[in-house]
């Protein structure tokens, strides 16, 4: 809602609840424009992926901001992957209502096979440190109740383990989801 000066007060003039409302729907807008950005640390122990298929990497690391439909967010991750024989794809996914539901990486409907993932991988027998964002316009099913939430996940290309190195105040895993606003042209 756009800001509009409640009317002109005079000497013995009432304030008028029209003109608190309108105070207090502009206070109610600037708050909107709080929680735009968090980050979220995974402190815990190394993190083991064994599935040939997208799983959660921790749910604890579910990032949500205040959104609307065509704000672009922006998600972040930095890990640092174990060497192993396997590879390792990372996706990010809008998570509204507890469905997994649009894929940031391929900028469609989440599927749970064949795609492998946007930038974030980690090939066969090396350690890697992951570092890296990606920009998702959002579409109004990746919105709930004003809000948007983005889950990490991940996936081997072919059976095997992979680790997610995770070491307290040393290295943690870190997510960030930022709401950079509406795409203006």
């Amino acid at each position: 809602m756009a800001y509009e000066a409640p009317a002109t007060v005079v000497t013995d003039e009432k304030y008028t609840a029209a003109a608190h409302n309108i105070i207090v729907e502009d206070i109610l807008a600037f708050r909107s424009i709080q929680n735009r950005s968090i980050r979220k640390d995974f402190v815990g122990s190394n993190i083991a992926i064994t599935s040939t298929t997208w799983v959660v990497v921790e749910s604890t690391l579910d990032a949500t901001v205040n959104a609307a439909a065509g704000d672009v967010i922006e998600f972040g991750m930095s890990a640092l992957i174990v060497a192993s024989a396997s590879t390792l794809f990372f996706d990010a996914v809008t998570f509204p209502g507890s469905v997994l539901t649009n894929a940031l990486g391929s900028k469609a409907a989440f599927v749970n096979s064949g795609y492998q993932g946007p930038n974030w991988a980690s090939l066969q027998n090396a350690d890697i440190c992951i570092n890296s964002t990606i920009l998702y316009t959002l579409v109004a099913g990746d919105i709930s109740g004003g809000t948007v939430t983005v889950r990490l996940v991940a996936k081997l290309v072919d059976a095997g383990t992979k680790s997610i190195a995770v070491t307290s105040g040393f290295n943690p895993l870190i997510v960030y989801l930022k709401n950079l606003g509406p795409v203006t042209t």
